[in-house]
């Protein structure tokens, strides 16, 4: 079993009807209050009927009364709940199967892509093992090296997609009830809204990651057959399409969130991880001119301090690894 997959498995096991026993617990602990806080707003609409405080039409009486319904249905209640939550999760998993088909894949869902990135992970490390073996030992060991570590990066990167929408949902799922009731009032129901929002927010994640995932591992596959036959890799120049493969694959799979949080326009929802951390690493590693303005005043912030860190670590094992080479070509002469 591939690493991908041990932490899709992992998480699908720990979640398996946890949504509903926290569902469940949360109705329990909280229905006492639901009941009395529909209690008191029935009591007073009734004190305002009486004594008119506030104009109430029979329109505005019969949205009220079909809101303490549907509350009382949705909170409380696992089924009627689980219907709907099923029904939008489950068609966006269809959709995100369709758009999977129509890009040249086979399956769709967490466990179809945790499956194929660990094949296309297996497969670089083998080309790379093998490209290795072609070239002096030291120059071999630094690109096994730096191969291992952006192969674990790439793999600890489309783990976390793909489990933190599973994690998310299943919160927002545990935590219904309480929103759900939050929408008695008016001063509360603004939470009820944000919650709505963000559930259906995360809910766009499997289909996302369809056509982000899907794009990552064709090409993946079309560059492990472009590239050809690893024995006639014997210097690293013949690896840079190698390298920029993953690089590829991380920046799309880091832009994931970002693509969810443009398409539902709530850019305020948690991401994995905000995306103001990337966005002054990215500075920091491409070296923007207003990250290279920061550094001489000395105002960078972290991120931009890692992303510079390992641009120069980068550019310094780089010219290593090509003076290591070049020095076994010498010898070998």
């Amino acid at each position: 079993m591939g690493v991908v997959s041990w932490m899709v498995e992992t998480t699908d096991n720990f979640l398996d009807d946890a949504a509903q026993t926290t569902f469940g617990n949360v109705a329990a602990q909280i229905g006492g209050i639901v009941a009395l806080g529909s209690t008191l707003a029935v009591i007073g609409v009734f004190i305002n009927m009486a004594f008119q405080y506030k104009s109430m039409d029979g329109r505005t009486a019969l949205w009220f009364a079909l809101k303490l319904i549907l509350i009382s249905m949705f909170s409380l209640n696992w089924l009627q709940f689980n219907a709907v939550a099923s029904a939008i999760i489950d068609g966006l998993d269809h959709l995100a199967g369709g758009m999977v088909t129509s890009l040249g894949g086979g399956g769709a869902g967490a466990g179809y892509f945790a499956n194929a990135f660990d094949d296309l992970i297996e497969a670089f490390g083998n080309y790379l093992n093998a490209a290795g073996d072609n070239m002096h030992w030291m120059a071999g060991a630094m690109i096994g090296a730096i191969g291992a570590f952006l192969l674990g990066v790439i793999g600890a990167l489309c783990g976390l997609i793909l489990i933190f929408a599973k994690i998310m949902i299943s919160f927002m799922i545990g935590i219904a009830p309480i929103m759900i009731a939050l929408s008695l009032f008016d001063i509360s129901k603004d939470y009820f809204h944000r919650w709505l929002s963000a559930t259906v927010s995360y809910a766009l994640y499997p289909l996302v990651i369809a056509g982000v995932f899907s794009t990552v591992i064709g090409m993946g596959r079309s560059l492990m057959g472009e590239l050809g036959d690893p024995s006639g890799a014997s210097n690293i120049g013949a690896l840079v399409p190698f390298f920029m493969m993953m690089f590829l694959a991380s920046g799309m799979i880091i832009a994931t969130p970002l693509i969810v949080r443009t398409i539902s326009g709530n850019f305020l929802m948690a991401g994995p991880p905000s995306m103001s951390g990337p966005a002054a690493f990215a500075k920091g590693f491409v070296k923007t001119k207003g990250s290279k303005a920061r550094a001489r005043f000395g105002t960078r912030t972290n991120a931009e301090l890692a992303g510079a860190g390992i641009r120069r670590a980068g550019s310094e094992a780089a010219a290593l690894a090509q003076r290591v080479a070049e020095r076994a070509k010498r010898l070998a002469s």
